[in-house]
Protein backbone atom coordinates (compact mmCIF):
# COMPACT_ATOMS: atom_id res chain seq x y z
CA UNK A 1 0.00 0.00 0.00
CA UNK A 2 1.14 3.88 -0.29
CA UNK A 3 2.79 5.82 -3.22
CA UNK A 4 6.31 4.90 -2.13
CA UNK A 5 8.83 4.58 -4.84
CA UNK A 6 9.03 0.71 -6.34
CA UNK A 7 12.73 -0.94 -5.30
CA UNK A 8 14.62 -1.57 -9.14
CA UNK A 9 15.63 -4.41 -9.71
CA UNK A 10 19.06 -6.10 -8.69
CA UNK A 11 21.15 -5.60 -11.24
CA UNK A 12 21.94 -9.34 -12.67
CA UNK A 13 25.37 -11.00 -11.73
CA UNK A 14 27.90 -11.45 -14.80
CA UNK A 15 28.23 -14.71 -15.66
CA UNK A 16 30.47 -16.75 -18.66
CA UNK A 17 29.83 -20.32 -19.18
CA UNK A 18 30.43 -22.61 -22.24
CA UNK A 19 27.04 -23.30 -24.73
CA UNK A 20 27.68 -26.71 -24.41
CA UNK A 21 28.97 -29.42 -22.71
CA UNK A 22 30.34 -31.72 -25.14
CA UNK A 23 30.98 -32.87 -28.31
CA UNK A 24 33.40 -35.07 -30.17
CA UNK A 25 35.58 -34.66 -33.74
CA UNK A 26 37.28 -36.80 -35.86
CA UNK A 27 41.40 -36.94 -35.93
CA UNK A 28 41.21 -34.78 -39.37
CA UNK A 29 38.67 -32.70 -38.18
CA UNK A 30 40.92 -29.52 -38.61
CA UNK A 31 39.16 -27.20 -36.20
CA UNK A 32 36.89 -27.35 -33.51
CA UNK A 33 35.19 -23.79 -32.45
CA UNK A 34 34.66 -23.88 -28.80
CA UNK A 35 31.57 -21.13 -27.81
CA UNK A 36 31.83 -19.48 -24.77
CA UNK A 37 29.13 -16.96 -23.69
CA UNK A 38 28.77 -13.99 -21.49
CA UNK A 39 25.95 -12.70 -20.10
CA UNK A 40 25.60 -9.21 -20.15
CA UNK A 41 28.29 -8.09 -22.60
CA UNK A 42 31.23 -6.89 -21.35
CA UNK A 43 31.26 -3.08 -20.96
CA UNK A 44 35.53 -3.10 -21.16
CA UNK A 45 37.42 -5.92 -23.07
CA UNK A 46 38.31 -8.77 -20.75
CA UNK A 47 40.30 -11.95 -20.68
CA UNK A 48 38.35 -14.87 -20.02
CA UNK A 49 40.86 -18.06 -18.47
CA UNK A 50 40.72 -21.66 -18.21
CA UNK A 51 42.69 -24.59 -17.81
CA UNK A 52 43.44 -27.92 -20.38
CA UNK A 53 42.89 -31.44 -19.24
CA UNK A 54 41.95 -34.95 -20.83
CA UNK A 55 43.60 -37.84 -22.41
CA UNK A 56 45.16 -36.10 -25.77
CA UNK A 57 48.37 -34.68 -25.67
CA UNK A 58 49.16 -31.40 -26.69
CA UNK A 59 51.31 -30.84 -29.62
CA UNK A 60 50.48 -34.43 -30.79
CA UNK A 61 47.09 -35.38 -30.79
CA UNK A 62 45.87 -31.23 -31.17
CA UNK A 63 47.86 -27.82 -31.26
CA UNK A 64 48.83 -26.34 -28.28
CA UNK A 65 46.30 -23.87 -26.42
CA UNK A 66 46.71 -20.99 -24.41
CA UNK A 67 44.80 -20.49 -20.95
CA UNK A 68 43.55 -17.66 -22.31
CA UNK A 69 40.83 -15.63 -24.70
CA UNK A 70 40.44 -12.35 -25.01
CA UNK A 71 36.89 -10.62 -25.45
CA UNK A 72 36.05 -7.11 -26.74
CA UNK A 73 33.51 -4.84 -25.35
CA UNK A 74 29.96 -5.73 -26.00
CA UNK A 75 30.65 -9.12 -27.34
CA UNK A 76 28.69 -11.63 -25.90
CA UNK A 77 29.78 -15.01 -27.45
CA UNK A 78 33.54 -15.43 -28.08
CA UNK A 79 35.49 -19.11 -29.87
CA UNK A 80 38.24 -20.81 -28.62
CA UNK A 81 39.80 -22.74 -31.51
CA UNK A 82 40.77 -26.22 -30.82
CA UNK A 83 43.06 -27.05 -34.06
CA UNK A 84 43.08 -31.15 -34.38
CA UNK A 85 45.64 -33.27 -35.65
CA UNK A 86 45.95 -37.14 -36.89
CA UNK A 87 48.24 -38.92 -34.15
CA UNK A 88 48.71 -41.91 -36.61
CA UNK A 89 50.64 -43.85 -33.68
CA UNK A 90 47.54 -44.18 -31.20
CA UNK A 91 44.71 -46.31 -31.90
CA UNK A 92 42.21 -44.99 -29.29
CA UNK A 93 39.83 -41.92 -28.65
CA UNK A 94 41.05 -39.51 -26.67
CA UNK A 95 39.85 -36.25 -24.75
CA UNK A 96 39.96 -32.47 -24.28
CA UNK A 97 38.79 -31.08 -21.31
CA UNK A 98 38.43 -27.23 -20.88
CA UNK A 99 38.04 -25.56 -17.61
CA UNK A 100 36.77 -22.33 -16.93
CA UNK A 101 38.45 -20.72 -13.93
CA UNK A 102 37.88 -16.86 -14.39
CA UNK A 103 36.34 -14.57 -16.39
CA UNK A 104 37.46 -10.64 -15.26
CA UNK A 105 34.77 -9.47 -13.09
CA UNK A 106 32.74 -12.46 -14.26
CA UNK A 107 31.41 -15.54 -12.23
CA UNK A 108 31.82 -18.50 -13.79
CA UNK A 109 28.57 -20.51 -14.66
CA UNK A 110 27.84 -23.89 -13.48
CA UNK A 111 29.05 -25.20 -17.52
CA UNK A 112 32.00 -24.49 -16.50
CA UNK A 113 33.67 -27.82 -18.35
CA UNK A 114 34.04 -28.71 -21.94
CA UNK A 115 34.36 -32.30 -23.05
CA UNK A 116 36.01 -32.79 -26.67
CA UNK A 117 36.34 -36.46 -27.65
CA UNK A 118 38.47 -37.04 -30.44
CA UNK A 119 37.71 -40.41 -32.40
CA UNK A 120 40.57 -42.62 -34.02
CA UNK A 121 40.94 -42.68 -37.32
CA UNK A 122 43.16 -45.92 -37.29
CA UNK A 123 39.99 -48.73 -36.79
CA UNK A 124 41.58 -51.81 -37.37
CA UNK A 125 38.38 -53.28 -38.04
CA UNK A 126 38.57 -50.52 -41.07
CA UNK A 127 41.12 -49.69 -43.92
CA UNK A 128 40.99 -47.67 -46.56
CA UNK A 129 42.80 -47.29 -49.85
CA UNK A 130 42.84 -44.85 -52.26
CA UNK A 131 43.66 -45.87 -55.72
CA UNK A 132 47.05 -46.04 -57.46
CA UNK A 133 45.37 -45.03 -61.24
CA UNK A 134 46.37 -41.25 -62.01
CA UNK A 135 42.96 -40.88 -63.76
CA UNK A 136 40.73 -38.57 -61.95
CA UNK A 137 37.49 -40.36 -61.22
CA UNK A 138 34.51 -38.40 -63.78
CA UNK A 139 31.37 -38.75 -61.25
CA UNK A 140 30.40 -39.69 -57.56
CA UNK A 141 29.83 -43.24 -57.56
CA UNK A 142 29.23 -46.15 -54.77
CA UNK A 143 29.46 -49.28 -55.95
CA UNK A 144 27.69 -52.43 -53.94
CA UNK A 145 30.11 -54.22 -51.75
CA UNK A 146 31.62 -57.59 -52.34
CA UNK A 147 31.37 -60.03 -51.46
CA UNK A 148 27.22 -60.04 -50.42
CA UNK A 149 26.28 -61.82 -48.31
CA UNK A 150 29.57 -61.73 -46.23
CA UNK A 151 31.08 -63.06 -43.14
CA UNK A 152 32.36 -61.12 -41.34
CA UNK A 153 34.44 -58.62 -43.86
CA UNK A 154 33.58 -57.04 -47.17
CA UNK A 155 34.87 -54.62 -49.57
CA UNK A 156 32.81 -51.36 -50.54
CA UNK A 157 34.65 -48.85 -53.40
CA UNK A 158 33.31 -45.36 -54.30
CA UNK A 159 34.24 -42.64 -56.03
CA UNK A 160 34.29 -39.05 -55.71
CA UNK A 161 35.63 -36.55 -58.69
CA UNK A 162 37.13 -33.64 -56.86
CA UNK A 163 38.95 -33.12 -53.42
CA UNK A 164 36.01 -32.48 -50.72
CA UNK A 165 34.84 -33.71 -47.27
CA UNK A 166 33.21 -37.25 -47.20
CA UNK A 167 31.75 -39.87 -45.35
CA UNK A 168 31.14 -43.00 -45.44
CA UNK A 169 29.01 -44.58 -42.37
CA UNK A 170 26.90 -47.70 -41.92
CA UNK A 171 23.26 -48.14 -40.16
CA UNK A 172 20.90 -50.32 -39.20
CA UNK A 173 17.83 -51.19 -40.80
CA UNK A 174 16.35 -48.88 -38.08
CA UNK A 175 18.40 -46.13 -39.05
CA UNK A 176 20.76 -46.53 -36.08
CA UNK A 177 24.58 -45.65 -37.12
CA UNK A 178 26.81 -48.58 -35.94
CA UNK A 179 29.99 -47.61 -38.24
CA UNK A 180 31.56 -44.61 -39.49
CA UNK A 181 34.65 -45.49 -41.96
CA UNK A 182 35.57 -42.44 -43.15
CA UNK A 183 34.59 -38.98 -42.05
CA UNK A 184 37.31 -35.95 -43.50
CA UNK A 185 38.40 -34.00 -46.44
CA UNK A 186 39.35 -36.11 -48.98
CA UNK A 187 41.28 -36.02 -52.49
CA UNK A 188 39.49 -36.71 -55.92
CA UNK A 189 40.38 -40.68 -56.59
CA UNK A 190 39.07 -44.43 -56.60
CA UNK A 191 38.36 -45.58 -52.91
CA UNK A 192 38.41 -48.86 -51.49
CA UNK A 193 37.16 -49.11 -47.91
CA UNK A 194 37.69 -52.81 -46.20
CA UNK A 195 34.85 -53.07 -43.42
CA UNK A 196 35.27 -55.72 -40.69
CA UNK A 197 31.97 -56.48 -39.23
CA UNK A 198 33.54 -59.20 -36.75
CA UNK A 199 31.05 -57.42 -33.52
CA UNK A 200 27.79 -56.71 -35.51
CA UNK A 201 24.87 -59.13 -35.67
CA UNK A 202 23.89 -61.10 -38.59
CA UNK A 203 21.25 -58.67 -40.91
CA UNK A 204 20.73 -56.52 -43.11
CA UNK A 205 22.67 -52.86 -43.08
CA UNK A 206 22.76 -49.35 -45.15
CA UNK A 207 26.20 -48.18 -46.20
CA UNK A 208 25.67 -44.29 -46.94
CA UNK A 209 27.97 -42.47 -48.80
CA UNK A 210 27.70 -38.52 -48.33
CA UNK A 211 29.64 -35.67 -49.45
CA UNK A 212 29.25 -32.18 -50.36
CA UNK A 213 26.38 -32.29 -52.79
CA UNK A 214 25.41 -36.26 -53.06
CA UNK A 215 24.27 -38.74 -50.90
CA UNK A 216 24.17 -42.37 -52.13
CA UNK A 217 22.66 -45.50 -50.28
CA UNK A 218 23.10 -49.35 -50.96
CA UNK A 219 22.20 -52.68 -49.21
CA UNK A 220 24.29 -54.90 -47.89
CA UNK A 221 23.60 -58.31 -45.83
CA UNK A 222 25.64 -59.74 -43.22
CA UNK A 223 25.11 -64.04 -42.49
CA UNK A 224 26.92 -66.01 -39.95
Amino acid sequence: SGGGTPTPPAPANPVVSFASASSSAAEDADTVNVAVNLSPAPTAAIVVKYAVGGTATSGTDFAALSDSVSVALGVTSVNIPIVITDDSENESDETIVLTLTAGSGYTVGSANEYTLTITDNDDPATSVEGSEDSEIPSAFALAQNYPNPFNPSTIIEFSIPRTQHVSLAVYDMLGQEVRVLMDGVQPAANYRVSFDASDLPSGAYLYVLRSEEQTAVKKMSLLR
